[in-house]
């Protein structure tokens, strides 16, 4: 699944290949990638061939140089259904706390700890103050029972993880 075919691709800059806005986008995240050493992801939509699809870009920086400068390999893979899913799972989050209010989270949340055996379990929005990144929960279980709410910072939690797109579990 190629933006375009390989013939147009091999030999051309990413501004030669996109259109400028994603072309900056993707040299941003290059570029990054460069001044960090670190991985990089971006989430992406493009129109191909096979009509507008999403896409998951991952960097790595290349411990060897090419051509005398530092190079970062780019690899990307398609998560429009991945998409689809979690755009149908916020609609009928949406649809479904409208209806039946504040306890539809609470409830969820102890279904959670339940079906995954977790002693805890919440559901949260995500929020920015200033620089820093939150959770608010919105339904909290624990030991089987429905907990109090709470705020956090989301630096250095195992939730960092998960916002990052990165499925986890941790076990006791």
């Amino acid at each position: 699944l190629l933006y375009q075919d390989t013939g147009h691709l091999l030999g051309h800059t990413l501004s030669e290949t996109f259109p400028k806005e994603d072309a900056d986008r993707f040299m941003a995240v290059v570029l990054e990638t460069i001044r960090t050493s670190e991985p990089q992801v971006i989430e992406y939509e493009l129109e191909v061939p096979a009509g507008k699809r999403w896409f998951e870009g991952r960097t790595s920086p290349l411990s060897e140089k090419v051509n005398d400068k530092q190079s970062v390999v780019f690899l990307a893979r398609d998560i429009t259904d991945r998409k689809y899913v979690e755009e149908a799972l916020r609609r009928l989050v949406r649809v479904t706390s409208h209806q039946f209010g504040s306890d539809f989270f609470k409830t969820m949340a102890l279904e959670l700890a339940e079906m995954l055996e977790a002693d805890y379990a919440f559901i949260g929005q995500l929020r920015s103050s200033g620089s820093e990144k939150l959770i608010d929960t919105i339904g909290v279980a624990a030991a089987g029972e429905v907990a109090q709410r709470l705020t956090f910072a989301l630096a250095g939690t195992p939730c960092e993880n998960t916002v990052e797109k990165t499925t986890c579990a941790y076990r006791s």
